[in-house]
């Protein structure tokens, strides 16, 4: 099937949207500091309806939104985050370097801005589509990201379809490693085919 053969039918509701589709990559990443409570927020008041995200897990085993694997460019703190704990993340000042204006003023630091869960997101904003980008193979294995984006309160309703899950980072989809469970789980929900 071509994409000019496919109908209506055929589109995940995920893209199910006329036009183009705008990402808020990492959040109002311009105006607040990346991967924020606070970039989210503003990219969802300035209108976006898909937010882009990148999840890594801590040692203790909880989802966090953050790009990097170690907390050293953007944070107060340093180190690896599959070595650290939720509370050692959660510690770190994730505003501590945010400059809009090429390092005059740093108006975020000290101001209590850190590293959010991954549920955090899911659950401030039910209505905004969520794409997520784990990281690593800790990410996904032993079903860490599938129980995150459908537990109970998630917002995040198959029927409704506001999460899906970008595989091409995750060497444990993309490549095989995790469980096959793990990845046909993943998989249905990130993509539903249409029945044939």
């Amino acid at each position: 099937m071509t994409r000019s053969d496919r109908t209506a039918e055929d589109v995940h509701p995920f893209l199910a949207d006329s036009g183009p589709i705008a990402f808020a990559h990492r959040g109002g990443s311009g105006g607040a500091p990346e991967n924020t409570l606070a970039a989210f927020e503003l990219a969802v008041s300035l209108g976006y309806r898909y937010l882009e995200t990148d999840t890594h897990v801590t040692r203790d085993g909880v989802l966090v939104a953050f790009h990097d694997d170690r907390l050293d460019r953007i944070t107060d703190h340093t180190g690896a985050i599959a070595e650290l704990d939720i509370v050692e993340v959660e510690a770190a000042d994730a505003g501590h370097t945010f400059s809009p204006d090429g390092g005059r003023s740093f108006p975020f630091r000290g101001c209590g801005v850190r590293i959010p869960r991954l549920a955090e997101i899911l659950k401030r904003w039910p209505n905004v589509r969520v794409n997520i980008d784990p990281k690593s193979d800790a990410c996904v294995s032993r079903s860490r990201l599938c129980s995150t984006v459908s537990a109970p309160g998630s917002g995040c309703a198959w029927a409704r379809s506001p999460t899906a899950v970008c595989d091409g980072s995750a060497r444990s989809v993309a490549g095989g490693r995790a469980r096959r469970w793990d990845r046909m789980r993943l998989r249905s929900l990130a993509w539903r085919q249409p029945p044939a």
